[in-house]
Order: structure tokens, then C-alpha cells, then sequence
């Protein structure tokens, strides 16, 4: 929005140059009623100085340029009061005029280009003339000054020429002030402009306001969400706690009930071993009182040392059973004081849990509440954005048009576009395809010619092949086979019969047209080649393969 700070900036400078302006010009008016009887009083003994006063600079906080500069006495004098009258006139139809904020948006363009460009020019057109107005009412004072010291007869000369100054100077001031009522007139309507866009940058305020809100919203769903996922995080990492303390529970129950069962069957063992140890007991004291009793009766018939060493044995046999007893008994106080050690575990890791549950029941329905609130918070902003939705809709729908249109002239300019490229693709294929014609063509006859040299070169070859098997001897490459198949050949020169002699020359023959084949023809040699090694393949499978029979 730095275009409308600008405007402001503008439009309050120039409010505050014209209040300095009215001031100003005030001032001047009364200071001229009062020097001017002062002028007409000392007309016929001498012209005083009239003092003008200097055209100031003032210089624009908001501008950072020079303002125009203010009118001297005399202009003051002629044009003041007509101007304020009509300020004041022209303050008061921009006020009352209804049509004044109807300048809507045809003034965006002025203020963005060509009235500050103008303004700017018409003041530097009014400062320069202002102050070529100031430097010739200075140069009237320094007239007059020299007018009190020289003689009377040059007062009248002085005089004209300071008419014609001020007439002068009264075509500039009304210049000037047509100016200014040019620029009083921009500046109204400026301000139009400047209250039309500020209602737009207040409504568009509104509307971001409202925007951000629904973001607002938003994030504070999305946060509310995060920390909803944080809780349930926590609750399952607490649920995978309290399962981890309920299978330790269940462990430690299961452990207490092994140690009670354990308990069980150390006291039922106990219990065996002080019957067994009882009834040893009274055997043994059953035993040593009949001892005793046959030792009273006939101590002849056994010997005493064998009576000790049995009681010895006795007596030996009841210390381990009493070590056994204590044992027995030690290992059940110390089960009994795993038990309350265990049991006081489970009691306290019930406690914990219950706890845990209580305290997770309070965040759960605390979230539950905030989750609500939030909830409606959103439904609140989802009507909202819904509403806003479907004026973008409607704006969008209207730019779709727009771009509807844009599309189907671009899609015009790119259909003859595409024309254009296609006559020009379709000239460059019949110039390209005239060529590969003409290529082809001058291929096709080069190929008629090599195949007629072939048929040539094949009916000479039969007919040396005929003129061959005609005659007696059969001409043979010397590089390809040295041996000559001709009637002085040893192995047929030898043989008289004639059809054997004609059978030997055509398997001769047909040697020769193969072993031409094969030296003409690689595909022939490859063939032959694997053939041959197929075969001896073959040859050496059966050979190494084969069984004789036995009979």
C-alpha cells in the first residue's frame, strides 16, 4: 500500500501549504491597508520606502521540496481578499457537492502519473515567477530609496515606472492565482480519491482481518490436533506400561503361586519327613529298649560294642533327619518371606496403576473439553470460510470468464499459429521427401546395374561351367585345391570303362562346385563346420557309450 501513503502524504502537505498560504496572504492584506495611507499622506513631500516583503521558502516536511513561495504586500493587497472568498466558496460546494466522492477510479491514473507531474511543473512555474516578482519589488525599494535622495523632478518618472511594475506584477499574481485554483480544484479531488481508497484499504482490512482469523483458527486447530496426537501418544505409551505392569503382576501372581504350591509340597514333605523321622524314632527307641531288655536278660549271648555301635548309628541317623527338619523349615520361612516380599510388589503396583488410570481419566476428559471448545471454534470458522469460499467463488468464476476468453484468443492465435508451422513442416517434407526420391531413385538404378553385371557375370560363369564339364580336364584354383581332375590324372587314366570314369568325373565335379560354395559362401562354411563336428560328436558318444552284447 505505498502508493495510497504516498497520496496521503500529498494530499496532507498540500492541506497544510494552502492553510500556510491563507495565513499568510491574510497577514499581507492587513499590513498593505496599513501602510497604504501611509503612502498617500507622504505622496507630495517624498516617497518612503516601501517595504515588500521577501518571498520565503517554505520548506514541506512531507515533500522534502520547496513550497511556493508567499505573495508580497502589494499582491496581497490587490488579490488577497478575492482569493479568500473564493477558498471559501470553493470549500464550501466541495463539502455540500454529493457527486464530489463519486470520483471513483479514473483519478488513480492522474495521481499515479500525470497531475503530480503537472503540479510539480506549475510550482516551480509559480516559485520562478514569484520570485522574479520578488526580485522586482526589491528592485522598487532600492528605486525608492534612490528616489527620497534625488531631486523632485525624477518622482514622477519613478513613478510611472513603478505603475507599470505593479500592473505587471498583477498579470503574474493572476496567473498565479489561476493556478492555484487549478490546483485547489486537483487537490478536492484528490481528496475524493484519497476517501474513496481508504474505504477500499478499510474494507480490504476487514476482509484480511477475517482471513487471518480464519488462519488463526486454523492453527489453532492444527496445533490442538498436535497436542491431541501427543496425548494419544502418551495414552498408548501409558497403555503399553500398564500391560508391561499387568503381565509383571501376572508373572509375580504366577511366581506366588508357584512359591505357594512349592510351599505346599515342601510342607507336605515336611510332613512325610517328620512322620518317617518319628517313626525311625520309635523304632529305634523301640529297638534300644529291646536291647536293653535282651542286654538285661541275656547279656551273655551278645557283646556289648556291637549294642554302642548300633545305638551310635542311631543316634547319627537322628542328627541328619534334625539337619533335614531345620532345612525343611529354613527354606520355608524364606518362601513365606518371598510371598510378602511379592505380595507387597503387587500392592504397590496396583496402587501405581490405579493412579495412573486416574490421572490419565482427568487429562482424557480435559482434552475431551478443549477438543469440544476447538471443535465448535472450527464449525464457527468453517461457516465462515464457506461464505468467504463462495465469494471467491463468485470472483473466481468471473475471472474464469475473463481467462475464458483470454484462452480461446490464444487458443486462435495458436491454431493459425500451428497452421503457419504446419505449411511450412509440409513444404520442408515435399522439399525433403523430393530429395530421398530422388536418392532413391539414383539407388534403385545404381542397384539395376549391379544386378545386371551379376546376371552377367553368372551366365559366364555357367558357361564356363559347361564349357568345363564338356572338356576333359577340369581347371581348379591352384590356392584352392592342388590336385587336376584331367584324363592324365593317374586315378583315371588307370580306368578303362567309361561310365565309371564319367561317374568319378561328376563326384569330382560336384567336390569342385562345393568347395566353391563353401569358399564363396561363410554361411555355408559355418554350416559344414558344425556339421562335421555334430558328427564326430556323434561318432565319439557312440564309441564311448557302447556295451557288446552277451550271450
Amino acid at each position: 500500500m505505498s502508493w495510497l501513503s504516498k497520496v496521503s502524504d500529498i494530499a496532507g502537505a498540500a492541506e497544510n501549504l494552502l492553510n500556510k498560504l491563507d495565513e499568510k496572504t491574510g497577514d499581507a492584506i492587513q499590513q498593505a491597508r496599513d501602510v497604504r495611507p501611509r503612502t498617500r499622506q507622504g505622496s507630495t513631500a517624498s516617497i518612503p520606502a516601501t517595504v515588500i516583503s521577501m518571498p520565503e521558502h517554505v520548506i514541506t516536511e512531507d515533500l522534502g521540496r520547496p513550497a511556493p513561495s508567499i505573495p508580497s504586500r502589494a499582491q496581497s493587497d490587490y488579490t488577497g481578499a478575492g482569493w479568500r472568498v473564493q477558498r471559501n466558496y470553493e470549500q464550501s460546494s466541495s463539502i455540500t457537492q454529493p457527486g464530489a466522492t463519486a470520483a471513483s477510479e479514473s483519478w488513480t491514473m492522474v495521481l499515479n502519473s500525470n497531475a503530480v507531474k503537472t503540479a510539480n511543473r506549475d510550482e516551480e512555474d509559480t516559485r520562478s515567477q514569484r520570485s522574479v516578482g520578488g526580485r522586482s519589488v526589491a528592485s522598487i525599494k532600492t528605486a525608492s530609496e534612490l528616489a527620497t535622495q534625488d531631486s523632485s523632478p525624477n518622482i514622477k518618472s519613478q513613478l510611472f515606472a513603478k505603475d507599470s511594475q505593479i500592473s505587471v506584477l498583477k498579470n503574474k499574481l493572476s496567473d498565479t492565482e489561476r493556478k492555484l485554483e487549478k490546483r485547489s480544484q486537483d487537490y478536492y479531488e484528490m481528496k475524493a480519491e484519497k476517501e474513496m481508497l481508504e474505504k477500499r484499504v478499510e474494507n480490504q482490512k476487514v476482509s484480511n482481518q477475517e482471513m487471518d482469523s480464519l488462519q488463526e483458527l486454523k492453527l489453532a486447530r492444527q496445533k490442538a490436533q498436535e497436542q491431541k496426537e501427543k496425548v494419544v501418544d502418551e495414552l498408548n505409551m501409558h497403555k503399553r506400561k500398564i500391560v508391561g505392569l499387568e503381565e509383571e503382576i501376572r508373572a509375580m501372581v504366577e511366581q506366588l503361586r508357584l512359591a505357594k504350591f512349592n510351599l505346599n509340597e515342601n510342607k507336605k514333605e515336611f510332613d512325610e519327613y517328620k512322620n518317617k523321622a518319628q517313626k525311625i524314632l520309635s523304632a529305634k527307641e523301640k529297638l534300644v529298649e529291646s536291647l536293653k531288655s535282651e542286654q538285661g536278660i541275656g547279656s551273655s549271648e551278645r557283646p556289648v560294642h556291637l549294642l554302642q555301635a548300633e545305638v551310635e548309628e542311631i543316634r547319627v541317623e537322628r542328627d541328619l533327619t534334625k539337619a533335614d527338619l531345620e532345612s525343611a523349615q529354613l527354606q520355608v520361612y524364606t518362601l513365606r518371606s518371598d510371598m510378602e516380599e511379592l505380595e507387597a510388589q503387587i500392592r504397590d503396583l496396583q496402587s501405581q496403576l490405579s493412579e495412573q488410570k486416574r490421572t490419565h481419566l482427568e487429562e482424557r476428559q480435559s482434552w475431551d473439553s478443549t477438543i469440544g471448545l476447538l471443535n465448535e471454534k472450527v464449525e464457527c470458522s468453517r461457516i465462515e470460510h464457506e461464505f468467504t469460499k463462495q465469494e471467491m467463488k463468485r470472483l473466481g468464476d468471473q475471472h474464469n470468464s475473463k481467462m475464458t476468453e483470454k484462452d480461446n484468443e490464444y487458443r486462435r492465435i495458436i491454431g493459425e499459429m500451428r497452421a503457419r508451422i504446419r505449411d511450412e513442416q509440409s513444404r520442408q517434407e515435399d522439399d525433403g521427401t523430393a530429395q530421398l526420391s530422388d536418392m532413391l531413385l539414383a539407388k534403385q538404378q545404381q542397384l539395376e546395374d549391379v544386378m545386371r553385371t551379376n546376371q552377367v557375370l553368372n551366365v559366364r560363369l555357367e558357361r564356363l561351367q559347361k564349357a568345363s564339364n564338356r572338356d576333359t580336364t577340369i581347371p581348379i584354383d591352384q590356392n584352392s585345391s592342388p590336385m587336376h581332375t584331367s584324363s592324365s590324372h593317374p586315378l583315371l587314366s588307370n580306368i578303362n570303362h567309361s561310365s565309371t570314369r564319367n561317374a568319378l568325373q561328376t563326384v569330382d565335379s560336384t567336390a569342385f562346385k562345393l568347395l566353391s560354395m563353401l569358399r564363396s559362401h561363410p554361411s555355408a562354411r559355418l554350416f559344414f563346420v558344425l556339421y562335421f563336428i555334430m558328427m564326430h560328436l556323434w561318432a565319439f558318444f557312440i564309441v564311448l557309450t557302447y556295451t557288446p552284447e552277451i550271450h
